[in-house]
């Protein structure tokens, strides 16, 4: 497909200095030195040195962590849109064409249930409780791994013990010096690489902060409790990087292994959607790393931009050396477009050159039409989800494409991909518009919208796919009679198309949540790597009714 040309600012970060074999926490100093080249298609390429270092286990950086300190009120974390988005007027939308009336017969088969982090560990850690709880979280070869907001956990997959944790967020990086030490912000992110055993721990730095930092912690082995390799890049000077999505990418010997990150970037109000590609090699070794990033404006012609995720590769099965990420956008033509176009899915490819990065493109490259689908639940309101026995509704991020796009190589097929976001099904109740992707020639295979018609709304998914092509998908459902509550789904390659089997709970709720509107901010869905089909799975649900009283659920399944 001949690749579009896109106007972009291209940006690098090189982190430098000699490695560290103190078994302290170290860091290095900042550099501020910024060169500005030209790229062959005229884009601007930002070089700037930045910091790395080392930190030993979790439980050598605890001893010196302070006592809890009270921080006062409550705190909840604004939803960021673009302004235009809010300024719409509703317009009367039609019920969703896929919405599954019937569900299949046959089910998946649930495995371990078991708590996470939770609203209490914020109390107990931190002295305040704090919304969305931005439930993240990843499985390996022995441990599942739960990184939330603003906190993490690890538990024995084996049997769902806690191994370790509840720890501070920014654990990591105590000793490291810079808002990476003193910040604690949230939007967290952990993965499991498993091609190289590695965890990899992220988060932003608060927006009160003069410039977007984004924050990494490598294992050095299999053992998230570390020791760590620590960076901190200046990913967003002067604007601030939030809702930062991060994904694996492996291209052995291609060139193109790198660690892909999605922000939407605001300075003050929406300015557009950043794409950067960090050197994953590098990271590994916890040797100097740069990262590429390009910058998308607001829109691109008469389509918005916002929220893409970029490619994330399950399995073990690597595509054809060389084979560049892809990061989607699921397109509502009402809410992102012109209102006369068709929905369906954007899609951009991203090729990254570490060594000559003025070589590295970044491009929109197609357009997968979908049956049409509307994200204007409650006309953009975030008060949309009822709850039992309150007036109080929850956000539905339903302008939000989710977590993850996750994605995985069938020899001799190719790339195939889910994606998952909430919809309307009809009347304002949300629904969940899943789809599977042919990545490589972004097309459409699949979709559908669980929405049984039962009045009961079904949001805040995520959705993988795992070594035989079956597609796990977990999600929320709330109503007026039924407590905010976690079930998952999915469907076998041999199941009709755009059919989902039975949903089965993880857990169900027994409150609602009061004080605040905010959930998610998303989920998760991976793949186990040790038998490549069982769905480990991650979401927030209200076990007592209170002010920021949420909980979360960690439930493994398979077909």
């Amino acid at each position: 497909m001949k690749r579009m040309t896109v106007v972009a600012t291209l940006a690098l970060l090189v982190c430098s200095g000699l490695a560290f074999s103190s078994p302290a926490p170290a860091q290095e100093p900042d550099q501020t030195a910024v060169k500005e080249i030209q790229t062959k298609d005229g884009s601007t390429l930002l070089v700037r040195q930045g910091r790395r270092g080392i930190a030993p286990s979790v439980d050598k950086l605890m001893e010196n962590v302070e006592a809890p300190r009270a921080y006062g009120a409550e705190k909840e974390v604004p939803n960021r849109v673009p302004d235009s988005l809010m300024d719409r007027e509703p317009v009367e939308t039609i019920a969703d064409p896929l919405a599954q009336r019937i569900s299949s017969s046959r089910a998946p088969v649930a495995g371990l249930s078991f708590g996470g982090y939770d609203s209490d560990d914020n109390a107990s850690q931190f002295g305040f409780r704090i919304m969305p709880p931005d439930t993240e979280g990843d499985v390996g070869q022995t441990y599942y791994v739960q990184y939330n907001n603003l906190g993490w956990k690890y538990f024995l997959k084996s049997t769902g013990a806690l191994v370790g944790g509840p720890f501070p967020g920014n654990i990591f990086w105590q000793g490291f010096g810079g808002f990476c030490q003193t910040d604690n912000a949230g939007d967290p992110i952990v993965l499991y690489d498993q091609f190289a055993d590695r965890w990899v721990f992220s988060q932003f730095t608060s927006s009160a902060n003069p410039d977007g930092h984004q924050c990494f912690a490598v294992t050095q082995g299999n053992n998230p409790a570390g020791p760590y390799y620590l960076y901190d890049f200046v990913v967003s000077p002067g604007q601030f990087n939030d809702y930062e999505k991060i994904t694996v990418w492996n291209d052995t010997g291609g060139g193109q292994s790198a660690y892909h990150m999605s922000s939407n970037e605001f300075a003050g109000s929406f300015v557009g959607v950043n794409a950067t590609a960090f050197d994953r090699d590098a990271m590994l070794l916890g040797g100097p790393a740069s990262f590429v990033q390009f910058s998308l404006g607001t829109s691109t012609g008469s389509r918005s931009n916002f929220a893409l995720q970029p490619s994330h590769l399950e399995g073990n099965d690597l595509p054809p050396a060389g084979t560049c990420n892809k990061y989607i956008m699921a397109f509502d033509d009402q809410t992102w477009g012109t209102g006369g176009g068709p929905d369906g899915y954007r899609f951009w490819t991203y090729c990254v050159d570490f060594a000559t990065p003025a070589n590295s493109t970044f491009a929109e490259t197609g357009f997968a039409n979908a049956t049409a689908f509307d994200a204007e639940l409650c006309g953009y309101s975030r008060d949309c989800i009822p709850q039992p026995g309150t007036t109080q509704r929850l956000d539905t991020l339903g302008q939000f494409t989710m977590y993850r796009f996750g994605t995985r190589y069938f020899p001799g097929t190719g790339l195939r991909g889910a994606i998952s976001h909430s919809v309307d099904s009809g009347g304002n109740v949300a629904g969940v518009r899943w789809a599977e992707i042919d990545v490589d020639n972004e097309t459409v295979l699949d979709e559908g919208t669980l929405a049984p018609g039962d009045g009961v709304s079904r949001w805040m998914p995520s959705a993988s796919i795992d070594g035989s092509g079956n597609i796990g998908l977990v999600f929320t459902k709330s109503s007026g009679g039924v407590s905010p509550s976690i079930y998952f789904t999915g469907r076998e390659t041999s199941d009709p198309p755009g059919t989902l089997q039975a949903e089965v709970v993880c857990i169900d709720g027994t409150g609602s949540q009061l004080g605040g509107n905010r959930w998610g901010d998303y989920a998760s869905v991976s793949v186990d790597p040790a038998d490549d089909c069982t769905f480990w799975v991650t979401n927030e649900y209200v076990e007592t009714t209170g002010s920021f009283q949420w909980d979360t659920q960690i439930c493994s399944y398979s077909f």
